[in-house]
């Protein structure tokens, strides 16, 4: 009920916002694993049931109390035919039917927690190889690959729905990344984010104790090409800093301190940016070293051949370009500064010797 409650009221409040369950699917806690889907386990190469490394005895997850009567993060896995793969499939219905949620964050979502193979089923690919034979000892399953079609069709229910998935921890395989994911890599950075559909990271909050250090955070995330999600930071935010600006973008391109898609681009190099296939204008948004919005005072040239825009960057500084959708047409040079677009919209200050043939809105 309280759950219920919860999302109505964000609902009335910000429609446009989608509540959301915290789900690491994996773990499974209580104290008498064997009689929780015993057909689900993850069975480790002795014979045991895989659990979630933690230090169970410290009083974090579960109370001393709880710890010593077994109960653990015990770590189970999901497939298409298995008693877990079902309930998680019937899952998707209480909480968007019934508690109605609109979305999930999968955490772990095809990540493992420790329990990357189990050893009661064959995958049919996977085995452990004596070292000194070279030859197949033992086989074994991935996790990973055996629950990739209960993740696609739990994920597409959840979507089905209305619903969003965003899948933090996973592995960017072909079949995964065929499916409308939100994809993210938690707290650290680097290059094997760009290789997931959404190149995100969270924010490391072990390193956000202030505003400017929450922007150094994005520094060090966007040197490699990766976006930013806020994630708990200590830090209380105070102003507009670029991830507000970083979003809604479907991914083009991913280079280093350089992130551009088909609706802004983000990025803290000089140069001169644009859309080879579109007319569309662009407004600036221009953040100075501490993290602060301030005025762009960029230049967007519309002639024959192309739209562009010049961004010149001082040190720690960032930049996002978004795109509006009016054009302007003209066979000599004309310089355009977007000075505003919203509901109400598009303020423009035009600037050239060249004739302005049409302003109007963008195919």
């Amino acid at each position: 009920q309280h759950i219920r409650e919860m999302m109505a009221a964000l609902k009335a409040v910000r429609p446009e916002i989608k509540g959301m369950f915290h789900i690491a699917h994996q773990l499974y806690a209580n104290n008498k694993p064997d009689e929780h889907f015993p057909d689900s386990r993850v069975i480790d190469a002795n014979g045991q049931h895989t659990v979630c490394p933690n230090d169970y005895g410290d009083g974090g997850y579960f109370s001393r109390k709880r710890a010593e009567d077994n109960w653990r993060w015990w770590i189970y896995y999901p497939t298409l035919e298995n008693s877990f793969g079902k309930a998680m499939l019937d899952s998707v219905d209480v909480m968007m039917d019934k508690l109605g949620c609109r979305g999930v964050f999968a955490d772990g979502f095809l990540w493992g927690y420790g329990g990357l193979y189990t050893y009661d089923r064959w995958d049919g690919h996977s085995a452990d190889i004596d070292p000194s034979t070279g030859r197949i000892s033992r086989k074994k399953a991935s996790v990973l690959l055996v629950t990739q079609d209960a993740m696609i069709a739990w994920s597409k229910k959840i979507c089905g729905k209305g619903g969003v998935v965003i899948a933090n921890g996973i592995v960017p395989t072909r079949t995964i990344c065929s499916i409308p994911l939100i994809t993210d890599k938690e707290v650290t950075e680097g290059p094997d984010v760009a290789m997931l559909p959404t190149p995100i990271t969270l924010s490391n909050p072990g390193a956000c104790r202030t505003e400017e250090e929450v922007y150094q955070d994005v520094l060090n995330k966007l040197r490699w090409g990766n976006l930013y999600f806020y994630y708990g930071e200590p830090a209380t935010l105070t102003y507009e800093s670029v991830p507000a600006r970083m979003y809604p973008i479907t991914v083009q391109e991913v280079h280093s301190g350089y992130v551009k898609g088909k609706e802004r681009l983000v990025t803290m190099n000089s140069g001169v940016y644009g859309w080879a296939e579109s007319r569309d204008l662009h407004i600036a948004y221009r953040y100075d070293s501490r993290g602060h919005r301030v005025r762009p005072e960029f230049i967007t040239t519309c002639d024959a051949s192309s739209v562009r825009t010049r961004v010149e960057l001082n040190e720690r500084e960032t930049a996002v370009l978004e795109r509006v959708p009016v054009a302007i047409e003209s066979e000599q040079p004309v310089n355009v500064i977007v000075e505003r677009s919203d509901a109400r919209g598009v303020a423009l200050t035009l600037n050239g010797k060249g004739t302005v043939k049409k302003i109007g809105r963008a195919h």
